[in-house]
């Protein structure tokens, strides 16, 4: 099992989104993922730039 496997930057906006499109669809551990994603996004970024991530993610 990987002990530790840390996403940066885009990786963490790109995981982030593809697991909230599928999120009916998801598991246990993948629901408790987006969590964690969706805290962390939600310490770090504005309002304006949580609710705009997947316009900002394409423009980066």
């Amino acid at each position: 099992m990987i002990s530790e496997f840390p996403l940066k930057g885009r990786e963490i906006l790109a995981v982030y989104l593809m697991l909230k499109e599928g999120e009916a669809e998801l598991d246990e551990t993948l629901l408790q993922l987006l969590d964690r994603l969706e805290r962390t996004l939600y310490q770090q970024l504005t309002i304006d730039e949580f609710e705009n991530l997947r316009e900002n993610y394409k423009k980066n």
